[in-house]
């Protein structure tokens, strides 16, 4: 081979181990299997509740922790414009309430420090998975 062949295979390879990255990071390492008669995409995330609907859990420990912190995130980063955005707000209170009676203090941790980095508008800390990692690491 020669070295110019050497280098756009080198390339190649790296853009496949990017996209690789990518599919992996954006779905949080979270594979959903997808039993016989059901239909979807087998990356599919348990999406986060939104202003109207409360946190869906599912049974399942670090999934329900990352959708106590996803929406506690979403509903924080909503709440940074309006009168309602402090720790005191029905919003804030009501998703802590939930996730604390469902998954006990972890979950009311999940949910407060989702709302926190959301109201700081910190999208670097929006992923579930970095959450994860850190309270892992503590």
């Amino acid at each position: 081979m020669t070295r110019i062949e050497v280098i756009f295979g080198g390339i190649l390879v790296l853009a496949v181990i990017a996209a690789g990255s990518l599919v992996l990071f954006q779905n949080g390492f979270q594979f959903v299997t997808i039993g016989a008669g059901q239909s979807g995409s087998a990356y599919a995330r348990t999406p986060a509740a939104t202003a109207g609907e409360a946190a869906v859990f599912t049974g399942v420990r670090e999934t329900d922790l990352c959708t106590c912190y996803e929406t506690g995130f979403a509903k924080g980063s909503e709440s940074v414009g309006g009168d309602n955005g402090g720790i005191e707000s029905v919003a804030y209170r009501g998703g802590f309430s939930s996730c604390r009676a469902e998954l006990g203090a972890e979950g009311g941790n999940a949910w407060t420090e989702g709302w926190v980095n959301g109201a700081d508008n910190r999208l670097s800390q929006r992923s579930c998975r970095l959450y994860m990692k850190r309270v892992s690491l503590q």
